[in-house]
């Protein structure tokens, strides 16, 4: 009769598991942790008019909204206002997807900036997802550039942290991986950086 138990209850230790997950990070706070293949993930990936960066999203407790904000740099220089959007976020582990893409140079808004946060859950997900058109006065067409943060973020709500990062310069930009996108966006031409923020 044990025998018989054994392969059931190896079954149901593997579903727990399975619902178990990954661990969330303490109650109030957000964690993003970078999903890549790459063996070097922070340091600067080539933009050819598409780029995209995949994040494990974790929160745990009381549901607020995450806000993606974008800033522009020019000159070494954070110019003054930004746009955002914000996504509702709907259980615990998400999925959170950013696009990055040129759009018609001609535009009022050339670029865009598509979030799509994901929340899996059993027999089904719930979805949402926002597209944010961008300006970026002074971007080069020499060295097109994308930069991850850090391979795990962890902030408190209504704290705002660097994500991502977007650069544009006359030739290829040296820092050390991992350095901070606003130094990035310091030695750039022209740069948009990713932020976000857990909001009510």
């Amino acid at each position: 009769m044990r025998k018989r138990w054994l392969p059931l209850l190896g079954i149901i230790l593997a579903a727990s598991l399975h619902a178990c997950g990954r661990s969330l990070p303490p109650s109030g706070t957000a964690r993003l942790t970078l999903v890549h293949a790459s063996p070097d993930p922070l340091g600067p990936k080539p933009h050819s008019g598409t780029s995209q960066l995949k994040l494990l999203f974790d929160y745990d407790g009381s549901m607020p909204v995450l806000e993606l904000e974008a800033q522009a740099w020019t000159n070494g220089q954070l110019l003054p206002g930004s746009r955002s959007n914000r996504e509702v976020i709907n259980g615990p582990r998400n999925s959170l997807t950013l696009s990055f893409r040129q759009g018609n140079p001609n535009a009022n808004y050339p670029y865009h900036l598509k979030s799509e946060l994901r929340f899996d859950k059993g027999g089904g997900n719930t979805t949402t997802s926002s597209d944010l058109p961008l300006q970026l006065p002074g971007a080069a067409s020499g060295w097109l550039a994308t930069v991850a943060a850090a391979p795990t973020i962890d902030f408190p709500e209504g704290r705002s942290v660097p994500v991502w990062a977007y650069l544009t310069h006359r030739e290829k930009i040296d820092l050390p991986a991992g350095a901070p996108l606003e130094e990035w966006a310091a030695k750039a031409d022209a740069a948009l950086v990713i932020r976000a923020k857990l909001t009510r």
